[in-house]
């Protein structure tokens, strides 16, 4: 899968969803700086908002440079840094602000979010549903585990992987395995329904170890037959 950010296919894109696009006038409106009271430049906000994401959805990407530090208060949109690491075994910050949208969202200085990537939440939770669907439609059990390379292979870039990992996690639906023996072998377990994944056991690691040495011998008779 490949995203296509090519500058004359965003224009077109842009000029569909937006007639007037090239008006000065309403162009002049939308480019102006926020200010004075919400009521004043949440119409602005909201053509931006939804714009950004219709464009996210389209292109499938969901991972931007620093945007709109009022999209981020309102819960649209949240820092890489927010999802916590999905290697952590823990319940990502992400989904705790996600769930309570707690008042320390709207504290955050433009600074803090200007040193992160973001993450449009929408497509996020989009993408997280469109790798769940095509893994269980692939399998017969309620859980599957993979190699982390495997996983990793199904986004653009390690930074999706990674987002989509954090967030499954954090809504109890993943967790991270690594095994360790004569080198470290790491994967995800992933439930496939809508219950939450099972714990981690010593089963588990064992099948890791069966799925990656499978892997690797397949890599090997590829490159025998190249």
């Amino acid at each position: 899968m490949e995203t296509s950010w090519a500058s004359e296919s965003l224009a077109e894109f842009i000029r569909k969803e937006v007639p007037d696009w090239d008006d000065e006038v309403k162009a002049t409106a939308r480019f102006k700086a926020f200010s004075g009271q919400s009521s004043d430049w949440e119409p602005q906000f909201r053509f931006w908002r939804d714009l950004i994401i219709k464009i996210a959805n389209h292109f499938g990407c969901f991972i931007l440079s620093p945007l709109e530090l009022e999209m981020h208060k309102v819960g649209d949109i949240v820092r890489v840094t927010d999802l916590g690491h999905p290697y952590s075994g823990r319940l990502s910050q992400f989904f705790r602000k996600v769930v309570h949208f707690t008042s320390s969202l709207r504290s955050l200085t433009p600074k803090a979010v200007l040193t992160n990537h973001l993450i449009l939440l929408t497509v996020l939770k989009d993408k997280a549903a469109e790798v769940v669907k095509a893994l269980s439609e692939s399998q017969w059990t309620p859980s599957c585990i993979m190699t982390m390379r495997k996983f990793e292979a199904l986004f653009v870039t390690h930074d999706e992987a990674s987002a989509v990992l954090s967030y499954l996690s954090g809504c109890g639906k993943a967790q991270y395995i690594s095994s360790k023996k004569k080198e470290l072998i790491e994967g995800v377990k992933l439930s496939l329904t809508s219950a939450a994944v099972s714990g981690v056991t010593s089963l588990d690691c064992d099948i890791l170890q069966l799925i990656w040495t499978m892997e690797k011998l397949q890599q090997q008779l590829d490159v025998i037959d190249q």
